[in-house]
């Protein structure tokens, strides 16, 4: 995977869409682009320069970065930037937002429902209500703010520190056999992608889960156009380790994960 990320062109439907990571250069302007792992400020300022198109939207994806990598959004060049709230806000599934620089620009894809102008039927033009149609999920919203205030609390900087420990942890392990294969053995972020030499992703995904207790994600994690660069398109497995999780908790699973892979690999 490129260092700075990657970037997704969108172009017209039936178009087809293309994946470049940045140190092959940037992509044309186009209709859209997108941008994973945000923090990089440099990299965006030099997409920016690159000519653009009336219509040009510049969309970060900011997943993995919400409330992990400060950052500031009107000094960020980006059009727009969205994020999850179960990730590093520590929300409930189903929570997230996004930020427009210029919110007229974008037309609510939603109508309906927003218990203030009933009678009108389009939505209204002010904001947050220009794209809030439908009930509200109050729930999620109250555990995203309980996510914050836990943030805030803790200190970003000291979440930071703590996972990126943890991450140490099963690198150690992880690198230290031959039956693993980890595609970023230098992560900036706590997600570690691996794969264990002579078991399928999703076989051994299974005997983790079952057997030792431990939760991976296995498949293409939303990204099969980065997958298709970095493995073939086959997929890997991902472990992310939490701030909620304890060390020692870490190290065991670590461990067990080295065994099933040398285990596989023994015979």
């Amino acid at each position: 995977m490129p260092r700075h990320g990657s970037f997704l062109h969108g172009q017209p439907r039936g178009a087809g869409r293309r994946c470049r990571g940045n140190q092959a250069g940037y992509p044309a302007r186009g209709d859209l682009a997108r941008v994973k792992r945000p923090w990089f400020r440099a990299g965006y300022r030099r997409y920016r320069q690159a000519p653009a198109g009336a219509g040009d939207i510049f969309i970060a994806d900011g997943a993995q970065t919400a409330g992990l990598v400060p950052l500031d959004l009107g000094k960020l060049p980006v059009d727009a930037f969205v994020f999850t709230g179960h990730k590093y806000l520590f929300g409930f599934p189903g929570t997230g937002g996004f930020y427009l620089r210029d919110p007229a620009r974008i037309l609510p894809t939603r109508q309906g429902g927003t218990g203030t102008d009933s009678k009108n039927p389009f939505q209204p033009e002010g904001m947050p209500e220009r794209f809030e149609a439908g009930t509200h999920n109050y729930p999620g919203l109250v555990s995203l703010a309980a996510g914050i205030a836990f943030l805030e609390q803790t200190g970003a900087d000291a979440v930071t520190r703590c996972i990126h420990k943890q991450t140490a942890i099963f690198l150690e392990e992880f690198l230290a056999t031959d039956a693993i294969t980890v595609y970023n053995p230098a992560p900036e972020l706590p997600v570690i992608s691996f794969t264990i030499r002579g078991l399928g992703n999703d076989d051994a995904g299974f005997v983790l889960r079952k057997m030792y207790g431990i939760v991976t994600r296995t498949g293409l994690h939303c990204a099969p156009l980065i997958h298709e660069r970095i493995d073939g398109g086959s997929g890997c497995i991902r472990i992310s380790p939490s701030v909620l999780t304890p060390r020692v908790d870490c190290r065991r699973a670590a461990e067990c994960i080295r065994e099933v892979a040398d285990r596989a690999n023994s015979r």
